[in-house]
């Protein structure tokens, strides 16, 4: 099941990211014109599955993401607390409950913990896996991270730890010890999500997108080099975007506005 943010990987994902720029221009969280992001349709272009396409509706209620549907029939439902988003669930079709992010935060609304569990349906982790990753806002605008796994009852096993930076992250991985540097760039325009309200206080614990802007390249940990260049609407949100992987063609996703 293809996840839009890929919250899974709280656990293991969520640190193969990187973070914003510091020199990049601020960008206010709600647009002034309120565009929203209401589809988007991948087409994929290498692999078993080329020419395979792959369709995300968006639902608001006002500004507020409450559901996306696939074109798989499985489908994700936000929970919101005040303005912040503290649940996000993924279910494959009809109504099978897959796998429960929930999100905690601190005094200032600051991401403080996630702790993803999973049901056991569509994933290669066991029923009730959990996994725990607590985070600590640092003076200097860096984000540091323990990573713990378990299960329903207690998550202490650790398993990583490190330091999300402008533009990069370190992480030290704990069995088998070992630690990886990743960095990767950003351009400097609206991510297609910019406008969904709470959106931003999760964002650096999604996959390429832990920007208000789009991800233009990363090195990953196993040395390939990934790439994503976009085209952009009049008001300097993508339209298209065209992700490579080692310069080959993976996929082309269209973007579309209300």
């Amino acid at each position: 099941m293809k996840k839009i943010i890929l919250l899974l990987s709280v656990m293991t994902l969520a640190f193969t990211s990187c973070s914003k720029n510091e020199d990049e221009p601020a960008i206010p969280t709600v647009d002034p014109n309120g565009i929203l992001l209401k589809r988007s349709v991948e087409t994929d272009s290498n692999g078993a599955n080329i020419g395979a396409v792959f369709t995300l509706n968006y639902i608001y209620n006002g500004n507020k993401l409450v559901r996306i549907n696939d074109s798989d029939g499985d489908y994700e439902i936000i929970t919101y607390t005040g303005d912040l988003i503290t649940k996000w669930e993924y279910f494959i079709s009809p109504a099978v409950l897959d796998l429960t992010v929930n999100f905690t935060y601190n005094v200032n609304n600051d991401l403080i913990k996630a702790i993803s569990i999973n049901h056991g349906e569509a994933t290669t982790y066991p029923a009730n896996y959990v996994g725990k990753t607590n985070f600590t806002h640092n003076s200097n605008g860096s984000i540091s991270f323990q990573e713990y796994n378990g299960n329903l009852t207690a998550q202490t096993t650790a398993v990583s730890n490190g330091t999300i930076t402008s533009g990069s992250i370190v992480t030290n991985e704990i069995n088998p010890a070992s630690t990886v540097t990743e960095t990767c760039s950003y351009d400097t325009k609206n991510h297609p999500l910019k406008n969904v309200l709470g959106y931003n206080k999760i964002i650096f614990n999604d996959f390429f997108n832990n920007s208000s802007n789009n991800f233009i390249s990363i090195t990953n940990y196993q040395g390939d080099l990934e790439e994503a260049s976009y085209t952009y609407n009049t008001n300097n949100f993508p339209i298209t975007e065209i992700y490579k992987m080692n310069s080959v063609t993976q996929s082309t996703t269209q973007y579309f506005y209300e």
